[in-house]
């Protein structure tokens, strides 16, 4: 009788933590050289990568220039019609998110939960159409503020982006200025951001996400969800990632390319940062 196949989900999720915590340990020049002596790593120009998110970006605007929104479930989206509106959620503040309101959701189902969730006595969410003028001037006086001081930067979208601080020489130093970065954002413009710092994009972008909202993460966790890698970084990359670790079957068992999912994580790594927006200092 054959042995027992393990499941592509499960030998995932058994390989992609070690490896990540591989990548993102060497947090010096000296452990990225130990791990290119090992073999995990080619070697490459050592790079410190910050990924820069706002918090609830459009819930978070709408709150600082509206105080009475503060302290309440904002949603920012289409009118939901009474539980009869067409359209989506384009951002909820945390305190909407407890209802199990997000970004993308049919604005009739978040009126629902919003609704269920009145009922049980709990705060009743309030519906913003939102300001899309307003963002995009906060956005660029944030974005010039995360540019100043960077080796190169690159905006991800109106409430991300990316920055190389790798002359800064090592993730101690990188840290201190991340640090600084969350308070000047939040003295000028009075909103929370999360950063994380990594090797390369896809690794600060997942870091970032760690301790949300406010906060900063420098490392990768052993226990990493596995749903991280594939909704973080572009398209393509995550593309490439997925493609990279498709099971493939060889005699009766699956077995996973880690060597080629490293070399993907170099290959970020040593790809620029592409300056996509002028910003003033």
């Amino acid at each position: 009788m054959p042995g027992r196949v393990e499941s592509p989900r499960a030998t995932y999720r058994g390989f992609i933590a070690p490896v990540l915590q591989d990548i993102s340990g060497a947090s010096d020049l000296t452990g990225l050289q130990a791990q290119q002596k090992r073999g995990l790593l080619e070697p490459s120009v050592v790079r410190i990568v910050a990924h820069v998110d706002m918090d609830a970006f459009y819930a978070a605007v709408e709150e600082r220039y509206h105080p009475e929104l503060r302290g309440r479930p904002v949603v920012v989206g289409a009118d939901p019609k009474g539980g009869r509106g067409r359209g989506v959620v384009t951002a909820a503040n945390y305190a909407a998110r407890k209802y199990g309101i997000r970004s993308a959701l049919p604005i009739s189902r978040a009126w629902r939960l919003a609704e269920s969730a009145r009922r049980k006595g709990e705060p009743e969410v309030v519906f913003v159409r939102g300001d899309r003028s307003l963002y995009r001037e906060v956005s660029g006086r944030i974005m010039a503020i995360i540019a100043r001081g960077a080796d190169a930067f690159e905006e991800a979208s109106i409430d991300e982006a990316y920055v190389d601080l790798s002359s800064l020489g090592g993730m101690q130093e990188a840290e201190t200025h991340a640090r600084r970065l969350k308070d000047e954002i939040l003295a000028q413009e009075g909103l929370t951001c999360s950063i994380g710092i990594g090797p390369n994009k896809l690794v600060a972008k997942i870091a970032s996400d760690f301790r949300k909202p406010d906060g900063q993460f420098l490392r990768i966790p052993e226990a990493i969800p596995a749903r991280s890698l594939g909704r973080s970084g572009s398209l393509d990359e995550a593309a490439h990632c997925r493609s990279t670790i498709a099971f493939r079957r060889t005699s009766r068992k699956f077995v996973h390319p880690c060597r080629p999912l490293l070399t993907v994580f170099n290959r970020a790594s040593e790809r620029p940062l592409a300056t996509n927006k002028e910003t003033s200092t």
